[in-house]
């Protein structure tokens, strides 16, 4: 009989510190690591949430889905951007295979599930749902009775980077209070074979705090009496993994997983401030202050590279036939991007020290039906220590705020994955990627694993 299977996302749960700094004080996980096979996995380039998890549901890379960041550039316009959302993307997704082969399914709070629809099962969307008056639930029915559950259902925390940061805190723990409220409700009274719940306190946790908790980090204050504050959040997901595998059948894998880590991040580098800089971008106006790149006046009859994005640069060349206003000549293409890549490599950080800077060209990192919408040019700054702004005006290449408030840690390209009770010895195995985990999952319930999967499993 094939198994059912459970999976808990802890979106950016970082293995430098549940695998090494905390593990000592994370008892249940653990606990559970001992029973397990457990390790490192590698990430997808960009490491983003929204392009980590459809990757992993998909097994395959960011290049087979249509979009490239949270905002991805609406038929290549310069300003006219849409949120990834469950629209854009192919029923090609786990939920979805597993609905053909008669399997249910729950999903809840799986980014880029905005707008929910039928899994056979229930589906409850992320963060990116634009309100909570949305119909986020599918079947809608079932908002009701997460709300009644819950005691009123929260998706996210708002505002979270600009708030006071102790009522942060006790609100990235209310919103998984419910969110886990929930989960336990609908494992025990609800009918599945296949059972997805990811946390979005995991992520907002190291954003939010983790200068508080670094000691080494610029924006570090000694004085911070919120320096546990990450430690205690782990602490109290440890506690909740207790609670799940508790409810959990003698039979039920159990994967604990993260689509990405979490790292310092010492401020942004401005790239199309660079840009301007180097002459590959020109402007018909020069903002006075810090702008948003779509709002800038920015002449495109003269610019040949520019940059969307942050955290994660993506650097498109502004190419003729394909932007609405591109000049590069397609002949010019290839010499340009190994110009641009060069030239970035060679960028040191504000103090003059060299960066471990990573510089991806779309075919190296991706494949599949939607790489002609992808960026030319993927970079992460000193491996993500930097962060990459697309806002224009700032006087210096480099800065420590950003357009939507603090902000003390970047993603990092390793995530995590705990499997329990799937046949496999008990220890470490490092080494595997994000996408392995789809097809892993696929074959400890006994379904064909479409050929399109590129991730292989590990059972």
């Amino acid at each position: 009989m094939a198994k059912r299977v459970f999976v808990l996302g802890l979106d950016a749960f970082t293995p430098q510190l549940c695998f090494e700094q905390f593990k000592d004080q994370l008892p249940n996980l653990s606990a559970l690591m001992e029973e397990s096979v457990w390790g490192r996995s590698n990430g997808v380039i960009p490491p983003l949430s929204c392009t980590s998890w459809v990757a992993f549901a998909k097994g395959r890379n960011p290049g087979a889905s249509a979009f490239h960041g949270f905002t991805t550039r609406k038929n290549f316009s310069y300003t006219d951007f849409f949120v990834a959302n469950s629209t854009v993307i192919e029923r090609e997704r786990i939920w979805d295979i597993l609905k053909g082969a008669g399997k249910k399914s729950i999903v809840i709070n799986v980014p880029v599930t905005y707008p929910p629809y039928d899994v056979n099962g229930i589906m409850v969307s992320s963060f990116l749902t634009p309100g909570e008056d949305r119909d986020y639930c599918y079947p809608k029915a079932i908002k009701e009775e997460i709300n009644k559950i819950a005691g009123g259902y929260m998706i996210d925390v708002e505002n979270f980077k600009k708030k006071p940061k102790d009522i942060v805190f006790n609100e990235l723990i209310e919103m998984e209070e419910k969110r886990f409220k929930v989960t336990k409700e609908f494992i025990k009274n609800k009918d599945w074979d296949f059972f997805i719940m990811v946390t979005t306190g995991t992520d907002r946790i190291h954003h939010a705090f983790w200068a508080d908790m670094d000691k080494t980090h610029p924006d570090h204050n000694p004085d911070t009496k919120l320096k546990n504050a990450i430690k205690d959040y782990y602490k109290f997901i440890d506690g909740k993994i207790g609670e799940v595998r508790e409810l959990l059948g003698e039979d039920d894998v159990f994967l604990i997983m993260s689509d990405h880590g979490a790292r310092e991040m010492h401020g942004f580098f401005n790239v199309n401030q660079w840009l301007i800089q180097e002459g590959y971008m020109k402007m018909l106006e020069t903002p006075k202050e810090p702008t948003l790149f779509r709002e800038a006046k920015v002449d495109w009859e003269n610019t040949r590279v520019f940059c969307t994005g942050n955290y994660i640069a993506r650097i498109f060349i502004n190419l003729r036939g394909r932007e609405p206003q591109g000049i590069v000549e397609e002949s010019e293409y290839n010499a340009l991007v190994e110009e641009v890549k060069e030239k970035i490599l060679k960028i040191k950080d504000e103090n003059g020290k060299e960066m471990q800077t990573l510089v991806f060209k779309k075919e190296e990192i991706y494949s599949g039906k939607h790489v002609d919408l992808q960026p030319d040019l993927v970079v992460m700054f000193d491996d993500l220590k930097w962060g990459a702004n697309q806002m224009i005006g700032h006087k210096a290449l480099f800065s420590h705020t950003a357009d939507k408030g603090r902000n003390s840690a970047n993603h990092y390209r390793k995530g995590i994955f705990v499997l329990n009770n799937a046949g496999l010895k008990p220890g470490k195995m490092d080494d595997i990627n994000l996408i392995d985990l789809m097809p892993t999952i696929l074959k400890i319930m006994g379904v064909e694993i479409p050929k399109e999967v590129e991730g292989k499993p590990i059972v």
